[in-house]
């Protein structure tokens, strides 16, 4: 609804500002002339104070509403005796000629029964996406000032406001009364059956979605969901017939989800809580397959960050044994180097006949192979292994 504050802040003239108020009261040469036609003191400001109120609102006001400043600035402006201002004799069909003539001078069109029919319209829209009713009434506001439309009262705005809330809902019960049949009604009833105990009823039950991706949990949610996909199924044609907007869906069901039990069961037709059940079934048919999606995500977050700590794990675990590795490869590939520089300088030997150099290199051969002792060697075969099956895992943790 409405606050109260707020509507009279609407049905009263504004509390111009200084800047705005000279705004609002400025006239232009057609403003003056219209002045000028004017006989009393009382008529010409009567006419300047609609005339800058709406160039503020876009609306007109009670005359009685007139501020006593905005009376003596306009009096002011204009040069008359504030005591020959008597906005008590400013009535009848004047104000009212004034309001044509001011319409007409700022290029806006009176609030009229067309009006209203358009208007209409346009707020059932708005309706129709469970907008809240404030927010349809700025809606309102703005789509008459775009039109260059007069602003009519708050009453008249919010009576029809609330029109099109009563007359779509009592659209959606007639079209659910239609279709909606004494097994249905039964199978509903059954989500209220509290059993003596209200917090063991389905209903009750279905309000919690548990967000925990423990195996239990989730097969608990399963269990829950697999009942809220057979009463969508079984109620599938009655909320095909409402055929409810995604906003409309989340405002009944988020109703159903914050409603006691004794609400549901007191409305004056049965069928606005069966209207609420329906969408509550319906969001949580969505809902709960929203929630395995992002229970799938977080299982597989969950094993990557298990699998990035294990591999973190084997990480530790090998460093040692990898480094071990590397000091002996580095060890082994320098006796290697000693060893080819030795056989290159016998190769290079003027001293030595070939079969010399073949005698000598041989016995450097011998020698070398008797330092690989069959430890190391098994040792190497292990650096091997440990490190081949390391990357088995790696494979097997990543994919």
């Amino acid at each position: 609804g409405f606050a109260s504050p707020w509507r009279a802040a609407f049905d009263y003239p504004p509390l111009l500002p200084v800047e705005i108020r000279a705004v609002c009261f400025a006239m232009d040469n057609v403003v003056e002339k219209e002045l000028a036609k004017l006989r009393t003191a009382t008529n010409k400001v009567g006419f300047l104070l609609q005339y800058a109120y709406f160039k503020a609102c876009k609306r007109f006001f009670f005359i009685n509403r007139f501020r006593q400043e905005d009376m003596e600035y306009a009096a002011r402006l204009l040069c008359v005796p504030i005591e020959k201002v008597d906005l008590a004799s400013y009535k009848k069909k004047m104000p009212i000629e004034h309001q044509k003539k001011i319409l007409t001078l700022l290029s806006f069109k009176p609030f009229e029964e067309t009006t209203c029919v358009w208007l209409q319209k346009e707020i059932s829209r708005e309706v129709v996406r469970q907008s809240k009713p404030k927010q349809i009434f700025i809606h309102a506001l703005n789509l008459l000032i775009q039109n260059k439309i007069e602003i009519t009262s708050y009453h008249r705005l919010s009576e029809l406001i609330t029109t099109v809330y009563s007359e779509y809902e009592n659209n959606l019960l007639t079209k659910l009364n239609n279709v909606l049949t004494e097994a249905d009604k039964e199978y509903l009833d059954k989500l209220l059956n509290d059993s003596g105990q209200k917090s063991q009823t389905l209903l009750n039950q279905l309000k919690i979605i548990n967000q925990s991706i423990k195996p239990k949990s989730i097969q608990a949610s399963l269990t829950l969901f697999n009942i809220v996909k057979d009463y969508y199924l079984k109620l599938k044609p009655c909320i095909d017939a409402l055929n409810l907007s995604p906003n409309s869906i989340i405002y009944y069901a988020t109703w159903a989800q914050k409603a006691k039990l004794s609400q549901l069961k007191q409305f004056p037709r049965p069928e606005k809580g069966y209207l609420h059940l329906l969408a509550f079934i319906q969001h949580q048919f969505y809902l709960r397959q929203d929630y395995f999606m992002d229970v799938i995500l977080k299982c597989v977050q969950s094993s990557k960050n298990s699998a990035n700590k294990q591999l973190s794990e084997l990480e530790q675990m090998t460093r040692h044994e990898r480094k071990k590795a590397v000091q002996y490869l580095t060890k082994s590939n320098r006796h290697y180097r000693c060893l080819i520089d030795e056989i290159r300088k016998i190769t290079q030997s003027s001293l030595l006949t070939d079969k010399g150099k073949v005698s000598k290199i041989n016995v450097l051969l011998e020698e070398h192979t008797k330092q690989q002792s069959t430890i190391e060697q098994q040792q190497i075969e292990g650096f091997e292994k440990s490190l081949d099956h390391m990357e088995k895992i790696k494979i097997i943790l990543i994919y």
